[in-house]
């Protein structure tokens, strides 16, 4: 009986883990302690393929297991309204209609064509130079694909 409640228990504690994320005011001295690649995931509240990702690509164990152990990743909602301060500039919300915008570090990284494509994945070196980007969704095999090969 005590071997099955210890089974649960790990079983539990793997089922549970979650990708380490950070935020891009505390990235920069992350990477002063060590250095590693960035993975920026840009999504919205309304975009069913970036939800899909969260729930599946996201919670898969070995991607949870390679992001952790040699990337940081930052969650980013492109159409936020919050002010950010990095790289020595303030970055906030632009208005593009009237009742629609996008946050200007999402333009900044994940514009394609003149527009943010959902779900939108940046990866930046240690320097904060763009390495890849990739916009739309990927299922776990893929992004494990994609990682080994960034990494």
């Amino acid at each position: 009986m005590k071997e099955w409640i210890w089974i649960m228990g790990l079983f539990t504690c793997i089922s549970n883990a979650q990708i380490t994320t950070t935020t891009l005011d505390k990235v920069e001295d992350l990477m002063a302690v060590e250095a590693r690649p960035l993975l920026i995931f840009f999504y919205t509240d309304w975009c069913s393929y970036c939800e899909l990702m969260k729930q599946k690509t996201f919670s898969d164990s070995e991607i949870i297991k390679e992001l952790n152990q040699n990337y940081y990743v930052i969650f980013f909602d492109g159409e936020s309204k919050d002010a950010v301060k990095w790289d020595h500039r303030h970055w906030g919300f632009k208005k593009r209609g009237l009742k629609s915008g996008t946050h200007q570090l999402a333009l900044y990284f994940a514009e394609q064509r003149g527009t943010v494509t959902y779900p939108a994945m940046v990866f930046l070196d240690s320097k904060f130079q763009k390495i890849y980007q990739h916009n739309s969704y990927l299922k776990a095999s893929e992004l494990h694909a994609l990682l080994k090969v960034v990494y």
